[in-house]
């Protein structure tokens, strides 16, 4: 999924390059550039050398293998640094836009500056940057190397600026600069304010009608819009205009987020109001997402997710498989050149399903794939491609039919009670289990677009009210009953019981239901609480997920997904043979390797059902033969390495060290399950367990197997079972405390830390080799291994 919130230090994205000692080197012996579908015109780097001993000077670019010289270098930044930024055109004189219409492509900005080009950026994997501190930054797409985002740190010099119309019909400049206050008209907008203060602090950044006119300015000085009639200029009421305060006291001044949603502009203020970094995105609004309702269960409960567009008529989506031949039938008109080339094409790692994303929703659609089909980076579905994800953003302001505040504020008091009263279960009389959550009377009771639960007419948050209210009975409480019930304080704590409300509405109940998968994630910094539930309705697995930032204070994505794909077809073929599996929720929410050992499973420890027969460098591939069944093998290409690539795992062993193995890396991602065998080769002598050959067999087997996430239980230790999201250290103290001592030992748990030592990244039982990778200190992950 696309949208990861933006970070305010953008510089530091760029640790995300691959470059790295851990990082395995996998050569590509093809044309990347013409792999993914563009021919620039010019290479990135001349062809030159130069020697140890010249001392520089003008005129050298060449001798340097680069495009321009120092004084070149120096001009072009000065230029770019000083350009105006142009919303969903350009920013340092970089285009957003190609002439074809898509966005502009990493290799057509370098060059000669007589070219239109931007001579020597600093190339990172995931961006360019140019100037000595990072003064313009290009976000770029790691696959198909397009532009994503646009940013301009404190060293820029250009200014976004422009007029609205005001009232009296006057035209009022507005001038947002680096390391410089807002300007509108002859005020400086020079005051901090917090949501709870906006009256008393007219001249502030942070005040939403300070935040209008800049709304305003931007719509028609960028976007040729008109004047604004009265009562229609509110983007605040439309969730179009967003503040986010980077703390959770507002009251203190501090680094604050001003957003503009339709207009793909992002604005950080330092607490005392300085302009510090202004991101630009491209806007892609599609025309049929611009009028949009949506709705997730049909007349009889049942989860079908649809999308109605009343912008582009007779555009309505759903998950029964439609083709993408029908959506631009539908959805996008004959003569819309704008429409699909603006739109980003993310590949899937298994390279047999593609999201497309536009500004408001993402379309997934799944292929059937052979060898020679497999989705290329950033290709376009085939007209044949079916439909089978759906995604929504808080950028798409369309009301989904069950998100009713007044609903979701009753499920939300229900679930987050219950919380707090199984939290002091053992402790009678304390406050938290008696807590009641107030319902308002001023809660919607009519479908909205998915974010926060405001208030009729308002902006203020019940669920922030709720989180206040109970912060503030726990502050009340005596020492012990505060040591009784530490997990209050929490970010998420407070906020996971509103995550859940939302799935049981999206999903009629369903995700409360026996024998549904339900799981909550957490991000290591505590911003994101991320919910999602797999069940089977009438016999079609279904996904849903609902994402939570404590950065906006409000659900921010939902995805749903319907069907499987040929490899958890494959997954459910095996899983159906295996008695072990009984207990579980259903065939297609187990792990295909947990029967450790067990010689039936050929995806198991030791199992031989993957042959490892080639590899492509080109779309990082490996070809294998995958024998679950009687039935002959299934040949596929999947994402994968071959152990001449140095492929393999790492497995710990006792004195916490980690011992690297060979082997072949190879990855089958289904939708519903995704796992990671690490298939390794072992040399048989003649007459060795029937191998008949003079020179010896080579067998493949499992080595290790990773779950990226989990479903269903396995177990660390005797007597310790482990389920997605558990608290490991808090399971493993109480397991510890019944068990004894003797059974921690005999289990060898480490916990193992990150390079810094302040986050727990997995646990780990040396004796039963397995090991669960951690968020937060939650269980997401889990490998085991020979």
């Amino acid at each position: 999924m696309r949208r990861a919130l933006l970070a305010l230090a953008a510089v530091g994205l760029l640790a995300a390059c691959e470059d790295g000692p851990a990082q395995v080197f996998t050569p590509n012996e093809g044309d990347p550039s013409q792999q993914n579908g563009f021919k620039p015109a010019d290479p990135w780097f001349q062809d030159g050398e130069k020697s140890y001993d010249y001392t520089g000077g003008q005129g050298d670019s060449v001798d340097r293998a680069r495009f321009c010289d120092e004084r070149e270098m120096t001009d072009t930044i000065n230029t770019m640094v000083s350009k105006p930024i142009i919303p969903d055109v350009s920013m340092g004189g970089i285009p957003m836009w190609s002439a074809g219409g898509t966005p502009t492509h990493a290799n057509d900005l370098i060059g000669r500056p007589e070219d239109g080009k931007f001579c020597d950026p600093d190339v990172y994997s995931n961006a360019l940057t140019w100037g000595p501190t990072y003064e313009i930054i290009a976000f770029i797409n790691e696959e198909t190397k397009l532009i994503e985002t646009l940013v301009a740190t404190s060293g820029y010099l250009g200014k976004l600026e422009g007029k609205y119309t005001a009232e009296d019909d006057s035209k009022m400049n507005i001038t947002m600069q680096m390391r410089d206050r807002v300007r509108i008209g002859a005020v400086q907008l020079d005051k901090y304010s917090s949501s709870a203060n906006q009256a008393a602090t007219k001249n502030s950044w942070l005040n939403h009608d300070r935040i209008v006119e800049m709304y305003k300015m931007i719509r028609e000085s960028f976007f040729g819009a008109s004047k604004f009639a009265a009562g229609t200029d509110d983007c605040f009421a439309t969730q179009i205009c967003g503040v986010i305060y980077t703390a959770p006291d507002e009251s203190q001044p501090q680094t604050t987020l001003v957003l503009f949603r339709d207009s793909g502009i992002y604005l950080a203020f330092s607490p005392e109001g300085h302009l510090i970094e202004v991101d630009i995105e491209p806007v892609k609004v599609a025309q049929f997402e611009t009028s949009v309702e949506l709705s997730m269960l049909d007349a009889g409960g049942k989860l079908a997710p649809k999308l109605k567009s009343h912008s582009r008529v007779g555009c309505d989506l759903d998950l029964s498989g439609q083709s993408f031949a029908s959506f631009k039938s539908a959805c996008v008109a004959a003569d819309d050149v704008r429409t699909l080339p603006r739109a980003a094409y993310d590949v899937y790692a298994a390279r047999d399903a593609v999201d497309v994303n536009f500004n408001g929703v993402t379309l997934s659609y799944q292929r059937q794939v052979t060898k020679d089909t497999l989705f290329k980076d950033g290709e376009r579905p085939a007209d044949t491609d079916k439909l089978f994800g759906l995604g929504f953003y808080r950028d798409l302001n369309a009301p989904v039919k069950e998100f009713v505040p007044a609903d979701i504020a009753a499920l939300y008091k229900a679930k987050l009670e219950a919380r707090l009263t199984a939290l002091v279960a053992s402790k009678p009389g304390h406050p938290l289990g008696t807590y009641k959550v107030a319902l308002p009377a001023d809660l919607g009771t009519t479908p909205e677009p998915i974010g926060a639960l405001y208030y009729n007419g308002g902006s203020s948050s019940f669920v922030d009210d709720v989180v206040a209210q109970v912060r503030a009975l726990y502050a009340s409480m005596t020492l012990s009953q505060q040591r009784a019930a530490p997990e209050v304080l929490h970010p998420v704590f407070l906020i996971e019981p509103f995550v859940d409300a939302v799935l049981s509405a999206f999903t009629g109940g369903k995700s409360d239901a026996v024998g549904t998968f339900k799981g909550f994630e957490i991000t290591n910094d505590r911003r994101w609480s991320i919910g999602m539930v797999s069940f089977e309705q009438d016999g079609v697995p279904m996904r849903l997920v609902v994402q939570y930032s404590l950065n906006y204070g409000a659900i921010t994505a939902v995805s749903l997904e319907a069907g499987a794909s040929q490899i958890d077809q494959q997954y459910d073929t095996l899983l159906a043979s295996l008695d072990s599996f009984a207990t579980y929720y259903g065939a297609e929410y187990s792990w295909a390797a947990d029967a450790n050992g067990d010689p039936l499973n050929p995806l198991g420890l030791g199992g031989t059902g993957i042959k490892v027969e080639g590899s492509d460098r080109k779309l990082g591939t490996v070809d294998i033969s995958l024998k679950i069944s009687d039935a002959a093998p299934l040949q596929l290409r999947v994402p994968g390495t071959v152990m001449a690539d140095q492929g393999g795992f790492f497995k710990q062993v006792r004195g916490e060290r980690f011992e690297f193995v060979p082997a072949h890396d190879v990855r089958l991602y289904g939708r519903e399950t995704q796992m990671v065998f690490y298939v390794t080769e072992i040399r048989l002598s003649n007459g060795e367990s029937g191998c008949d050959l003079a020179g010896g067999c080579l067998v493949q087997t499992v080595g290790s197997v990773h779950q990226p996430s989990f479903k269903g239980t396995l177990s660390l230790c005797n007597g310790l079972d482990i389920e997605f999201g558990d608290d490991l250290r808090a399971k493993i103290d109480s397991w510890a405390s019944k068990q004894g001592q003797s059974a921690f030992s005999e289990c060898e748990i480490v916990y193992n830390y990150s390079a810094n030592g302040n986050l727990l990244s997995s646990v780990t039982s040396l004796a039963n080799k397995i090991s669960f990778d951690t968020d937060d200190g939650r269980a997401i992950a889990v490998s085991i291994w020979q």
